[in-house]
């Protein structure tokens, strides 16, 4: 299966955000250079010290607004350390994907798939939270 709908629980999540103009998302490799960013710098690492609660999971949270979308990468933390962001993602279903392979090929036949085959089930709304 390509994926499945999961019902998540609500969690805390601390970790870095970016904002990326409208004209620039049609790099297909947004997410794949934030996280690649990150993890030269060594902010991958430190996540992980935060990831002090379950799922000790990676998020990647994007966030459609009115001129961009807001790339979030975090993880479940009860700490809110000052240098980074906080976010909160709600109780509710989720799209979860089971891909694997090279994380911009990932993260593209994801969003190939919502684009082509969900657009009609699943509206892609302003200010909404997509994991």
């Amino acid at each position: 299966y390509t994926y499945r709908l999961e019902k998540s629980e609500d969690h805390a999540l601390v970790g870095y955000a970016k904002f990326v103009n409208t004209e620039d998302l049609s790099n297909p490799f947004l997410v794949a250079d934030f996280l690649e960013d990150l993890l030269v710098d060594g902010k991958i690492k430190e996540l992980e010290r935060y990831n002090d609660v379950s799922p000790h999971e990676l998020f990647v949270v994007k966030c459609p607004l009115e001129n961009g979308v807001e790339l979030f990468i975090g993880v479940p933390s009860e700490r809110y350390p000052a240098h980074l962001e906080s976010r909160f993602l709600p109780s509710r279903q989720y799209a979860k994907f089971n891909l694997q392979g090279e994380i911009d090929f990932a993260v593209n036949e994801a969003w190939h798939y919502i684009e082509t085959r969900l657009q009609l089930t699943m509206p892609y709304e302003t200010e909404a939270l997509y994991v």
